[in-house]
């Protein structure tokens, strides 16, 4: 198991906890630190404060995708999970992710299903409104994905980044994206999709069953600027910009009664997809400039 972390040691130890606790232990589990240095000895009180032999790697410079790549060059069981660091497991999980790869050798990717109570809007509505979400674990035009807690086991186009379990050996041919270095968000979708749009299959296990406790909110306009300027690289070949403007004009209206920062970003992110211009630098839109 991976597990990438920032200044966030009391979410870390409900996760190792909960994988401590696996009714199928884990062969490694691995901790991708990248806190501030003057809390880093927190991370290492917690790892070492639970029953379980944890591995700990530290990296100066912040960023999801890197530590998920430094997972990919370290690993070395024959299947790698990757965790969020806020996620609690059920006991079983470990146990139904490993018989879904023990009982298909072609099994690329999976991933389990979550059980906390996100708010995923109106199904029918956001249909009519183009917004993904009316069957779970596909990748559209417009560069959305629907990300609705699966709770069923089928083939699905992509997987959630809170957890996802690749065959080490598929998973070593590939890297998350640089592209979205600082974003924190779409390099877990843009990952798994590759492999599928390669042929690979990645299935949704329904028995596999966590929660995931967001510990971040997750209201700035950085984020909203992020959460649209990503859509074309996830998309890729197929990504139509008329799709996205439907589905990103639905975001944008939702956000202006919700929340305005938000709703900032998301309008310059629009503006930036629309005009095919280079996403700008994060710390420079969270500055409003």
């Amino acid at each position: 198991a991976v597990i990438c972390t920032r200044n966030r040691p009391v979410d870390l130890e409900r996760t190792l906890v909960s994988l401590a606790w696996q009714t199928h232990r884990c062969h490694e589990i691995l901790v991708i630190d990248d806190s501030d240095h003057d809390r880093r000895d927190e991370t290492e009180q917690v790892c070492s404060g639970v029953d379980a032999d944890v591995k700990i790697l530290t990296k100066d410079t912040p960023g999801l995708t890197a530590s998920r790549n430094l997972g990919i060059e370290t690993v070395t069981g024959d299947v790698t999970i990757f965790f969020d660091d806020d996620v609690v497991l059920r006991p079983d999980y470990l146990h139904e992710i490993a018989s879904a790869f023990a009982a298909d050798d072609g099994l690329a990717a999976a991933g389990g299903g979550i059980d906390d109570a996100h708010t995923y809007g109106v199904r029918r509505l956001r249909a009519l409104l183009m917004i993904p979400g009316v069957k779970s674990g596909r990748v559209y035009r417009s560069g959305w994905s629907s990300q609705t807690p699966f709770a069923e086991t089928r083939e699905i186009d992509h997987l959630i980044g809170c957890n996802m379990a690749y065959r080490t050996s598929v998973m070593t041919r590939y890297r998350f994206d640089d592209d979205f270095r600082g974003y924190a968000l779409g390099e877990d979708l843009d990952f798994s999709h590759r492999l599928r749009l390669d042929g690979h299959r990645i299935l949704s296990v329904g028995t596999a069953r966590l929660w995931h406790l967001t510990g971040d909110a997750r209201h700035d306009r950085a984020w909203g600027y992020r959460e649209m300027v990503i859509r074309p690289i996830v998309a890729g070949e197929k990504f139509n910009r008329a799709a996205f403007l439907v589905s990103a004009t639905t975001f944008l209206l939702t956000n202006s009664i919700k929340n305005r920062e938000r709703a900032r970003g998301n309008l310059a992110g629009i503006a930036d997809v629309m005009r095919r211009r280079k996403p700008r630098d994060i710390q420079t839109l969270q500055k409003g400039t």
